[in-house]
């Protein structure tokens, strides 16, 4: 058994009382590494005032719960992916390592609030103008789209809402796809998360931008966070989801079926993807008002289009190339939330799917592929 942390000793504190921490001779230690069980001896330091110890070779090690950084990679890596359950036989099928769900559930939850907390002292700094670092050079044009999912809890009918946020470049060229795609995501209020994603956005030069888009549905919440952490965008109601209202409002008056109605509505959607705003709002006027309720329900309809009538203006979007639908917002929901946090079975605690959620946006933004991150964020 080789012993390791033979250098001479370094005076140390404990982090709670601030004791001088004590050594306690060489003690052995077992971890397990993606070559297997490795056990070695090394100094161990206590506090005189019993609030635990630690040995500064773990610490330099990465080690949590026994597990190398290496193996951690591993779990994050396939419990983002997958059960818990499934991580663990995933890494026994491939390595013949044995793990059982639990260690895989508390490696990966605890690097979950790693990321969790360095995303909230990053975002700390930036709002505190003595610590903000300095911003880099933006991009030509960044996006920023925003939706919700629910996260479903351990209570029977409850759930969370997690806000997934999604930032993303286009190049100059026409038939431009998206290009280093971001997401960000928070079980938390609005505006905390309104913070996490703006201190993102600064990250990747939101003010040197030359032009930000910020794309949404009608939800009233969005456009609040729009115009607190995003004044300065463009701002879009997502086409399709206002298309839905144009298809809500026909039933108004004819049938789900009724041929009347479809040609109704897909002269409405034209009109407003064309600009023609004064004949768009005036091809409601066929609806019917007989009734008090079809009165409060056309008027509903209609200042629906009114509210947002600044962030409709659909003609001149297209003429710029400007993407007028949110569909990377839906899709970041589904990619973050329903792949993972909803499969079969799945119900969390808030720890859980807060730290989860973090583990599934570094698993999608490629940070699982680099050790670094690993040894960054621990």
């Amino acid at each position: 058994m080789k012993k390791l942390g033979r250098e001479k000793i370094k005076q140390c504190s404990c982090a709670v009382c601030g004791a001088v921490m004590k050594s306690r001779g060489f003690e052995k230690k077992l971890f397990v590494s993606q070559l297997g069980d490795i056990r070695y001896s090394r100094r161990y330091y206590v506090c005189p005032n019993g609030h635990g110890g630690f040995a500064t070779i773990d610490r330099k090690l990465g080690l949590y719960k026994q597990n190398s950084l290496g193996i951690q990679q591993w779990i994050n890596f396939a419990s983002a992916k997958d059960s818990f359950e499934e991580a663990a036989e995933t890494i026994k099928v491939f390595s013949g390592i044995n793990l059982v769900s639990k260690s895989a559930q508390e490696v990966s939850e605890h690097f979950g609030e790693l990321i969790d907390k360095k995303q909230k002292e990053e975002t700390k700094q930036i709002f505190n103008s003595q610590t903000r670092p300095k911003e880099p050079k933006g991009p030509d044009r960044m996006y920023i789209e925003v939706d919700g999912a629910h996260v479903p809890k351990r209570e029977k009918d409850k759930w969370s809402e997690c806000r997934v946020g999604v930032i993303f470049e286009t190049p100059p060229e026409e038939n431009r796809r998206p290009e280093n795609v971001q997401y960000v995501a928070g079980i938390e209020h609005i505006d905390d998360f309104g913070e996490r994603l703006f201190a993102q956005t600064y990250l990747r030069g939101r003010s040197t931008a030359k032009e930000i888009i910020f794309l949404g549905d009608g939800a009233r919440v969005n456009w609040s966070l729009a115009e607190m952490y995003f004044s300065n965008a463009v701002h879009i109601v997502d086409f399709y989801h206002a298309i839905e209202h144009i298809y809500d409002a026909r039933l108004l008056k004819w049938d789900e079926e009724n041929k009347d109605g479809k040609t109704w509505a897909e002269e409405q959607k034209k009109r407003l993807k064309t600009g023609e705003w004064e004949n768009f709002i005036k091809g409601f006027h066929v609806l019917p008002v007989k009734t008090e309720n079809q009165r409060e329900n056309k008027r509903k309809a209609i200042n629906y289009f009114l509210n947002n009538k600044s962030r409709m203006k659909y003609h001149e979007y297209r003429s710029r190339g400007i993407y007028i639908g949110s569909g990377m917002a839906e899709s970041g929901c589904k990619q973050v939330v329903k792949k993972r946090m909803r499969i079969t079975g799945a119900r969390w605690c808030d720890y859980g799917a807060r730290a989860m959620i973090q583990i599934r946006c570094a698993y999608l933004n490629g940070g699982f592929r680099n050790l670094p991150l690993l040894q960054d964020v621990a």
